[in-house]
Parts: C-alpha cells; sequence; structure tokens
C-alpha cells in the first residue's frame, strides 16, 4: 500500500455507513395538533444538532508483513527463490462518534432557504505484532533503499483520521403533501481532512535497533455542493430523512514523510520529504 492513497481511502468517507439522529426544528404544516409549531415561534430560524456514528473506509492500511520462515530476500531476487507463507499486519478503524450542527432561516426570499452546516469526525487505532521464533518480520512502509532492522521482533502502527467539513446551501422545499416535502438544493462545501500514520519496528538488542516513520497528510478543499433531501415530518422539531448529494471539490494536499533508522540508540539514518500536490474530486454524500 502506498502512503499517498490514504488521502483518496480516507475520502471514502463520504460513502462510510452513518446513523443520524436527528432533533432539529423543520419548517413545515403540522402533522400533529398536538406540537406546537416551533419554527414560526423562532421567526422562520431553525437550528439542529446530529448524532453521528461513523466507520471511514479505511481498512486495508497494512503496515508490516511476518513470514513463517526466511525468505532469502535478495537483491535482485534469485529466480529460483522458494516462496515462503506470510501474513501481513493491518491497523483499521472502528465506529467512532461525530456530529453535525446546523443553522438555517426559512423563507428567505420567495420560498428560497438558506443552512449551514458544520460536520466533525475523529478516529483513530493502534495495532501490534510480536514475531515469534523462526519467523521473519518487515515494515511494509520503510523505504526499501535504507538499511532495514535485522531480526526485527516487533512492529507497531498507530493510523488517525481528523475530518471536518463546513457547507453553505440555497434550497427550495417542494410540499408533496402536509407531511412531506422534496428539498433540493445547491451551495459550497469546504472540506478538511488529516491523517497521520506512525510505525515503529525493533529488534531485542540493548538498547534495540529500531527504524520508525511519520507520516502527515493535511488535505483542504472546496467547492460546489447539489443534492436533495426529503423529510417526512412526524411533528414540528422531530421528522425522518434521507439525503443524496454531490460534490465537486479542488484543493491541495501537503504531506510529509519522515522517516528514521537508529543502529543502537544512534541515529544513522534519517530521511524528512515533504511534498504538495492539487487534487480535485467528485465525492457522493448519502444520508
Amino acid at each position: 500500500m502506498k502512503l499517498g492513497t490514504l488521502k483518496q481511502k480516507a475520502i471514502a468517507l463520504f460513502a462510510s455507513c452513518l446513523i443520524g439522529l436527528s432533533a432539529s426544528a423543520q419548517a413545515a404544516d403540522n402533522c400533529n395538533p398536538c406540537c406546537k409549531n416551533w419554527s414560526d415561534m423562532c421567526g422562520g430560524f431553525t437550528v439542529g444538532a446530529d448524532f453521528l456514528l461513523w466507520k471511514a473506509c479505511v481498512n486495508d492500511l497494512d503496515y508490516g508483513i511476518v513470514f513463517d520462515g526466511n525468505p532469502e530476500l535478495t537483491f535482485p531476487p534469485t529466480v529460483n527463490a522458494t516462496p515462503v507463507p506470510g501474513s501481513y499486519q493491518y491497523v483499521g478503524l472502528n465506529w467512532e462518534p461525530g456530529f453535525r450542527v446546523r443553522i438555517g432561516k426559512e423563507d428567505l426570499w420567495c420560498g428560497w432557504d438558506l443552512g449551514a452546516s458544520y460536520t466533525w469526525y475523529e478516529a483513530s487505532k493502534g495495532h501490534g505484532s510480536t514475531v515469534a521464533d523462526g519467523q521473519f518480520g518487515f515494515d511494509t512502509l520503510f523505504h526499501g533503499g535504507f538499511n532495514n532492522v535485522e531480526d526485527i521482533e516487533t512492529l507497531q502502527a498507530k493510523y488517525s483520521l481528523h475530518y471536518q467539513s463546513f457547507d453553505i446551501l440555497l434550497g427550495y422545499k417542494w410540499c408533496i403533501n402536509p407531511c412531506s416535502i422534496l428539498h433540493p438544493f445547491f451551495g459550497i462545501e469546504g472540506l478538511k481532512i488529516k491523517q497521520d500514520i506512525q510505525t515503529l519496528t525493533a529488534n531485542d538488542d540493548t538498547p534495540p535497533d529500531t527504524q520508525a516513520i511519520d507520516w502527515e497528510s493535511d488535505y483542504r478543499a472546496i467547492g460546489l455542493k447539489a443534492g436533495t433531501d426529503y423529510h417526512y415530518t412526524i411533528c414540528d422539531g422531530l421528522s425522518l430523512f434521507s439525503l443524496a448529494s454531490v460534490s465537486l471539490l479542488a484543493g491541495k494536499n501537503d504531506q510529509e514523510n519522515r522517516q528514521l533508522f537508529t543502529d543502537q540508540g544512534s541515529v544513522v539514518l534519517v530521511s524528512d520529504i515533504n511534498y504538495i500536490s492539487n487534487d480535485c474530486f467528485c465525492m457522493p454524500g448519502l444520508h
């Protein structure tokens, strides 16, 4: 797995499964005569908050491999080398909570409404592996041209993801019936995704030989967003909804890859690579 692909994999967060619990004021004819029309009492302003349970679609972040025997790795590889079975070591994310807050103004002009929202999500996960006697371990993220620790005994990795987005949308509500509303919208969306993966590999020397990696990616983008949502109002302030949208975002990705090798506590190699790229994405959103 290439570190540069982590950003694209994290972008798949837009297509991740989520569970949303919405408790927001929605402007519609009251479907329950026992409920008060709260949006009218607030002058057409609405506020809302969603609790989100998300799992980013980032599950195949391999950081090492453990062979069941000596793979006899040579450069160049020998033609008749005997394959040795092994297993990749992965770090992945679990379901984590997040939130979204919203504010809007109903009937801003001739039935059009204006709304804004902010979404926050954060997740991290670590994983470690121990190499048993007779096995051989390798760090799959460490540069192959650098020195590598011999007789690796432990491999460790930690991956973290910080996700933030905002949007400002103009929409128009079509009342299908007093309880059902179709709401097409368009506007702008901003996105910030920060990722970090750290690995540490060591042998059993005293002090141990180690190789470590700290890779960071900071992606920021802005662009156009359009879609539609559907609301079924139970009573004013409580509704069921579904949403589909698409965003066209253009942004800049700033990455840094630091790699360190130590020989019994003495630093013998340091690599610090920075690179910036311009990236555009078309991303779906489903709720």
